[in-house]
């Protein structure tokens, strides 16, 4: 290779780093899910609150400003506002991406930023990715690497599986950054064309502050995840006998807890939390699945903040059957006694703090 067409690939390389960094911030987020009507939704009020809610769809269908703004408004005699950025899916890695959004937007009432603690293996596997927009936006480069060095390399015996792995993080990453495959997204956004399903969803979370309760859903799917745990003898039988299974079971905290890729994730979080004014809150949510993270959380040493609901030996209502639309998840009645529980406790926090 020559000198010049060595120093016109560099050339080459700074214009194409350049112009995608340019038209970067005019890359809206997926719509997938409603992610992104749920965020300009947000976006266009976010001087308005005082706390957001970010995670998966335990936080989306969970988390009621309706019920916790006027019960802390009034357990601390100032206004409290809210608003739930929970999504049906969201890895860990999303919501570290989202929360980066958040800052940005450098709120001026934002005292609270709620977040989900996440499973203790991060669930955000290389082969559930895809090549969709909304797996892709989560790859800024401070998450890419975090994957990078916390991908659990061991486990894949074989140099191939590591270098395809590898290979898909960091391709992912230069979609992002190029923008490839959304060009129509970006020019979309460029001239402010909207759907009328981005539209009226927008009202909807405006409405509602992110929260949608599941027995409002009309899809043949929710339906049937409705009747299959509705069924006395199938369903909510299994659920209580496997509550009854995880109530007996010990507690085992994890020791190696500094050393995971989780940890550094919500340490990064607290920190550029911090640097805003903005207290990070960890919510341990009810589910029968145990979290040993939540458990050493838990713990006096932490060093977080944490509001733990997810052990039904001292916060038993929040497993009652009646209260589940499935295994995982709340009825709207449900939602409402979650978050009353929850808006007692935070209420606590603030008081501590």
């Amino acid at each position: 290779m020559t000198p010049r067409i060595a120093a016109g690939l560099v050339l080459a390389l700074a214009g194409y780093t350049a112009s995608a960094g340019l038209q970067r911030p005019f890359v809206p987020l997926s719509e997938e899910y409603g992610l992104r009507a749920k965020f300009e939704a947000f976006e266009e009020t976010a001087g308005d609150y005082t706390a957001v809610y970010l995670g998966s769809s335990l936080v989306y269908r969970s988390f009621r400003p309706d019920v916790i703004d006027p019960f802390l408004s009034q357990a601390t005699g100032q206004e409290f506002r809210s608003f739930n950025l929970g999504m049906a899916g969201m890895f860990t890695q999303e919501t570290d991406a989202l929360l980066d959004r958040v800052l940005a937007q450098q709120p001026a009432r934002l005292r609270w930023i709620v977040v989900q603690v996440p499973a203790w293996f991060s669930p955000f596997a290389h082969e559930q990715l895809g090549d969709n927009q909304r797996a892709v936006f989560a790859y800024a480069p401070r998450q890419t690497l975090a994957l990078l060095r916390h991908q659990n390399w061991r486990t894949m015996p074989s140099l191939h599986e590591r270098l395809t792995v590898a290979a898909n993080h960091v391709r992912q990453a230069v979609r992002r950054h190029g923008s490839i495959g959304l060009g129509p997204q970006l020019w979309q956004a460029i001239l402010g064309a909207r759907t009328e399903t981005l539209v009226s969803q927008k009202r909807e979370f405006l409405v509602a502050r992110g929260y949608a309760s599941l027995d409002a859903e009309t899809d043949t799917e929710f339906i049937e995840r409705r009747q299959r745990f509705a069924d006395n003898s199938g369903g909510r039988a299994a659920y209580r006998r496997k509550l009854e299974d995880w109530s007996q079971a010990p507690t085992n905290i994890h020791t190696n807890v500094r050393d995971s890729y989780l940890y550094e994730l919500l340490d990064s979080a607290k920190r550029r939390a911090a640097e805003h004014d903005i207290e990070l809150v960890l919510v341990g949510m009810p589910t029968l699945e145990r979290n040993k993270l939540t458990e050493w959380l838990s713990t006096d040493n932490s060093g977080f903040t944490l509001i733990n609901l997810s052990d039904p030996r001292t916060a038993p209502r929040l497993f009652d059957a009646e209260l589940r639309f499935d295994p995982h998840h709340f009825n709207h009645e449900g939602a409402q006694v979650f978050s009353e529980a929850f808006a007692a406790r935070l209420a606590e926090t603030v008081k501590n703090l």
